[in-house]
């Protein structure tokens, strides 16, 4: 059960990445991951959803649309359910160019308020601390990067613990391996 609830905040985690990434107008630089967890996740609607929104805003409406008959068929054959509402309404946006798939305007300069470093102690050191506008960037940084630490260390001990029991099953382990009838 633990296990499963790391995978799915990982796989949550990289569904935010992504989607920064589109944000930030990273489209073509994220297809090739995205193709590759669309074939490693089959059934997660949303690395479809993500995919197709890259290559639309790469110029490729056709693989755009190729993306969602690939998902449609494998969940209809595999499943024998149809996308949900969030993948339908995409393609209707691909095939209608609809203006929410372009690309976000990039940030504009903020030339008001100049940026102001402050020195913080954090952990026993001293960073450096950007402010704009009152919002603390450093902090922000911060916390993504320990909760990208803590998150890389709970894979590390689930894959750990995976091999452990693929081991143990290999080797005809307990029936706690196999399942319940």
């Amino acid at each position: 059960m633990e296990a499963a609830q790391l995978e799915e905040s990982r796989l949550t985690t990289l569904e935010t990445t992504f989607d920064a990434s589109l944000r930030a107008g990273l489209h073509d630089a994220i297809t090739g991951e995205l193709e590759e967890l669309t074939v490693e996740y089959p059934f997660r609607e949303r690395f479809y959803d993500l995919l197709m929104v890259a290559f639309y805003r790469c110029g490729r409406q056709a693989e755009a649309l190729g993306v969602y008959e690939r998902a449609r068929a494998r969940l209809s054959y595999e499943l024998g359910v149809n996308p949900g509402p969030a993948l339908v309404n995409r393609v209707r946006e691909v095939l209608s160019h609809s203006p929410e798939l372009d690309s976000p305007p990039p940030p504009a300069p903020v030339v008001d308020t100049p940026p102001v470093l402050a020195a913080r102690a954090v952990g026993g050191h001293d960073r450096l601390v950007r402010h704009r506008g009152g919002v603390d960037l450093g902090d922000e940084l911060v916390e993504l990067h320990h909760r990208l630490d803590r998150l890389g260390r709970e894979q590390e001990l689930l894959s750990r613990r995976l091999e452990q029991l693929t081991a143990l099953a290999a080797a005809g382990g307990p029936a706690v391996l196999r399942p319940a009838v």
